[in-house]
């Protein structure tokens, strides 16, 4: 395709070459998953297969191209609809799937006419349990409601006109009744009510025109990828050919000139992109007007939604005091901050930024999701969204548009936020549903992250100095990444004359070791100098400041690289944890590996999240 594309004559011919080559490479990635779902399996039906076997290989490789497909990027429109259908579920008219977990046993999903099933929601149609893959139905009827963040385990239903509320779960063999409302983990019954807007009839022509415009953007955006990639690697290596390349002095030039041109045009053309839509989109949109789906108001709130988070900036600003600068840029409204030096962690998803305000002296953990763009059958409306004054949020928080809490308020991890009754106050919530507990912790007299006196200060801008250091090497390690495939692509060039496709062939074999390496190498610069260890100190400390280094140095694709295959625990190994023999982790995330063992045959689920530290109110533990 490279060669194809730098062939043309004019700008013109390479644009119409790119475009096709765009279009044929999206259809290619699209089909694969179907394809192959087809060939190796079939269809999906109720029944176990040992973990290692022949069918479970088979099972894997289905997985892992749906899980890479950019069928998800189509979510909540007819075209994902589509998909769903070819392989396999049974979609109703009119059905909106919004979520990112893009069910894998798609044969034993069924979703009834006009059902909404939001953002985030599990429904994969199978789980892991004692060295067996059990695969078994999940039914969702017409007119239901799945909140943000629910799990639909294996063997569950919601009824008709029935509601499962956010941050809930259904565990195996548990439905919710037509016409109910429950809530929970495990869900039980509830008055609270998930589904606010009324119901809106979308011509069908409407969502399918919807669907045409996703497309289309689709391949317009791949075009202009390729041609910048392709302009860029001719110019990198086609400029090498005749000046020099073909020994190593000139290979490493090329790759060192080549990486640094591209990371900077990643860097500040990639940040304008990100922060400037933030602004721009959000002019198309009145918070608390009801707009219908599929239309020109839908495309500007999806944009919104798409563009307004990067998880590579939030880890480059997240855990320092620059994080606050960076979330004013993207419009979050923060009247009278108030800096801790860890105001926010390195992911946080906020639909409609500018609609956000956090109160003065609000913490926030990784995880925060505010889904302030409230969705129903056929309608939407963006939700102005307030946390209150010193409040403290913990990891994987589902806050939706309706959410009742105020000032000084703890949020503890996963906890379900109320959406009705009084708003909550100094208070903390935890568990699902949520039930109080007492906002002061029992040594909150230690440490006021607050506090303006000079000790306190000084410490701050020790802290400021430090993080500063830290964002600085991370951004050179990601450089120097795109520095090592550049220098593999400079040497398939220079070997090109020699072996042929062979030398492209072998740059490819070699771009995934580059990658493994650097990862490992990233994780074990992240806490050199340290040993993660059973600890109790404020963010202010020293010690917690290389916790934060090692959890941005962290944040590489190792993080859930081969999951669900026996090469998991190897890495794991790898980067400093105990496991046994013969486990299976199907994409677990554990930030203080150190601290973790895992012993002989567990079975860990996908998304499962093994942490061992709190971080409330400023004081690690």
């Amino acid at each position: 395709g490279y060669q194809w594309i730098v062939s043309a004559a004019g700008l013109g011919e390479t644009i119409v070459r790119s475009f096709v080559f765009a279009s044929a490479y999206l259809v290619a990635l699209l089909t694969a998953p179907l394809v192959a779902k087809w060939m190796l399996i079939g269809r999906f039906k109720a029944e176990e297969m040992p973990i290692w076997s022949f069918a479970y290989y088979r099972f894997w490789v289905v997985r892992q191209l749906t899980a890479a497909s950019p069928w998800v990027l189509f979510r909540g429109s007819e075209i994902f609809n589509l998909y769903l259908r070819l392989a396999g579920a049974r979609i109703g008219r009119n059905a909106v799937v919004l979520t990112r977990k893009v069910p894998v046993a798609a044969d034993l999903i069924e979703i009834g006419d006009n059902a909404l099933v939001r953002r985030d929601v599990h429904l994969s149609g199978y789980k892991a349990e004692g060295g067996r893959i059990a695969f078994g139905r999940v039914t969702i009827g017409a007119d239901a409601a799945v909140g943000e963040g629910a799990v639909l385990d294996i063997d569950t239903s919601v009824g008709n006109g029935a509601q499962l509320g956010h941050a809930s779960a259904l565990h195996p063999g548990e439905a919710v009744p037509a016409g109910k409302r429950y809530h929970g983990n495990p869900a039980r019954e509830t008055v609270s009510e998930f589904d606010r807007l009324e119901t809106v009839d979308v011509p069908a022509y409407r969502r399918w025109l919807h669907s045409v415009v996703l497309l289309g953007a689709a391949i317009g955006f791949g075009t202009a990828s390729v041609v910048v990639t392709v302009t860029a690697l001719a110019f990198i290596f086609e400029g090498a050919a005749t000046s020099g390349t073909g020994t190593i002095g000139g290979d490493i030039g090329t790759a060192l000139a080549g990486s640094l041109a591209l990371f900077a045009f990643w860097l500040v053309g990639g940040l304008a992109v990100h922060l400037g839509s933030a602004h721009v989109l959000r002019r198309f949109l009145d918070a608390e007007r009801c707009y219908p789906m599929y239309g020109a108001h839908h495309l500007a709130a999806q944009a919104l939604s798409l563009l307004a988070f990067s998880q590579r900036f939030q880890t480059v600003f997240g855990d320092s005091s620059f994080a606050v600068d960076y979330f004013r840029w993207l419009g979050v409204r923060q009247p009278d901050m108030r800096q801790t030096g860890s105001n926010f962690g390195c992911a946080t998803i906020m639909q409609s930024p500018g609609d956000v305000e956090i109160g003065a002296g609000t913490m926030i953990s990784d995880g925060l999701m505010v889904f302030n763009m409230e969705l129903g059958h056929g309608s939407f409306r963006v939700v102005p969204v307030t946390l209150g004054r010193r409040s403290f949020v913990g990891n994987t928080v589902f806050y939706p548009a309706q959410g009742r809490t105020g000032d000084n308020c703890l949020l503890a991890t996963k906890v379900a936020v109320p959406v009705d009754g009084p708003v909550r106050e100094n208070v903390g919530l935890l568990g699902s549903p949520a039930f109080e507990i007492p906002r002061e912790v029992a040594n909150r007299q230690r440490f006021d992250p607050l506090a303006e006196t000079p000790t306190a200060q000084a410490q701050l801008a020790e802290k400021d100095r430090f993080n500063l250091w830290t964002i600085g090497c991370h951004l050179v390690a990601d450089w120097l990444l795109v520095f090592a495939f550049l220098l593999v692509g400079a040497i398939g060039v220079a070997l090109y004359p020699v072996i042929g496709w062979g030398a492209v062939a072998l740059g490819f074999a070699l771009l995934p070791v580059v990658a493994f390496l650097h990862g490992i190498a990233s994780e074990w610069f992240g806490h050199a100098g340290i040993r993660i260890k059973p600890a109790a100190c404020t963010i202010h400390e020293r010690y917690y400041w290389w916790v934060e280094r090692h959890w941005k140095f962290s944040e590489t694709f190792l993080k859930y690289a081969f999951a669900g295959t026996p090469f998991r625990p190897i890495v794991m190994r790898l980067l400093g944890l105990k496991v046994g023999r013969k486990v299976f982790d199907d994409g677990s995330s554990i930030p203080e590996k150190q601290l973790v063992e895992i012993g002989d045959g567990a079975t860990i689920n996908a998304e499962v999240i093994i942490q061992g530290h709190s971080l409330e109110d400023g004081l690690y533990k």
